[in-house]
């Protein structure tokens, strides 16, 4: 007989180490931000930082995996110019 299926948990971690592998290639060089972080950055409070991206003044999070939100810090600082700049 051939050789024998892999397992699911074998499955889950193939997927893990592509995606994890695919992540590093995708975000090389990019500073990723927590909200924690992004609110800082911008001077501002985390629930402001989430009103801002509800109502669309501030771009959505670049990485949403589960429960991991993150901007990058590029994104966020293009956004921040455009907005001083339709202020003035």
């Amino acid at each position: 007989m051939g050789a024998s299926l892999p397992t699911l948990d074998e499955i889950r971690e193939t997927v893990r180490a592509v995606v994890r592998e695919e992540l590093k290639q995708l975000l090389q060089g990019t500073q990723m931000l927590d909200p924690a972080a992004a609110a800082k950055h911008l001077g501002i409070s985390r629930r402001q930082l989430y009103r801002l991206v509800n109502r669309g003044t501030l771009p959505a999070a670049d990485l949403k995996l589960g429960r991991v939100v993150r901007w990058r810090r590029d994104s966020l600082e293009s956004a921040a110019r455009a907005l001083a700049e339709s202020d003035s």
